[in-house]
């Protein structure tokens, strides 16, 4: 039962009849019943103008219609929450999926982004190309920072799997930003020296040199698909 419900109607019933009774008392008991009091002034209630129209006394005592009684107060219901479904693991498992998720979104706009910087490198525009590297670049940071969470979160849920998946897909994360930013660097210095000078020769070969080596490390980002497999939940 609520409590607070059954106190509030039990005050509105002690309360509101009890006063009534008195009010009532107080009329009958002048020596005339309802019963015996015409209604003198044909106002169509029996009323104190008919028992005493003449007794001010008797016109200060509450009517028999002018009574008020207080409604009783409807019992309040309550909306049980319905139990939980999910369990901590499966929160678990859900973040790990949004977070992984996010870091491939992540790590696509960045490959769109290499893209266009090596359009604008084919245009010899060297300014353009390495604003679109830096976003590249950017989008990098953003995976690795997802892939992080991902790992972490599959520690959590002692998954060796969904680790191993999460954990290839931070290397590659990792590496991508290095190679970003190595290509920078070579922009920088084709626009500072100019693409005939020896130091946009040696920052352009490190930056290929380090791109070709980390494309055959065996390590990738796989797919959503993949990696909500290895969850099990």
């Amino acid at each position: 039962m609520n409590t607070s419900n059954s106190v509030t109607r039990r005050r509105l019933l002690s309360g509101v009849p009890t006063a009534a009774l008195l009010s009532i008392t107080g009329c009958v008991g002048g020596g005339d019943s309802q019963d015996d009091v015409q209604d003198s002034d044909g106002d169509g209630v029996i009323d104190s103008q008919d028992y005493a129209p003449q007794d001010p006394d008797v016109q200060e005592k509450s009517d028999f219609q002018d009574t008020e009684t207080t409604p009783e107060a409807p019992p309040e219901t309550t909306t049980e929450a319905a139990p939980e479904t999910t369990t901590p693991a499966t929160r678990l498992a859900d973040e790990a999926f949004t977070e992984y998720s996010a870091g491939v979104n992540d790590t696509d706009s960045g490959e769109s982004e290499w893209g266009t910087g090596n359009d604008f490198i084919n245009s010899d525009d060297f300014t353009g190309a390495k604003s679109a590297f830096q976003d590249a670049r950017e989008g990098y940071a953003e995976a690795k920072r997802h892939f992080e969470t991902t790992v972490e979160l599959t520690v959590q849920l002692g998954n060796q799997d969904a680790n191993e998946v999460a954990s290839d897909a931070l290397r590659t994360a990792e590496k991508n930003v290095t190679a970003a930013n190595k290509v920078i660097d070579s922009m920088d210095a084709a626009i500072e020296y100019g693409v005939d000078s020896d130091e946009y020769d040696q920052a352009a070969r490190e930056a290929r040199e380090y791109v070709d080596e980390t494309s055959n490390d065996g390590y990738e980002i796989g797919g959503v698909d993949e990696f909500r497999d290895t969850l099990n939940v």
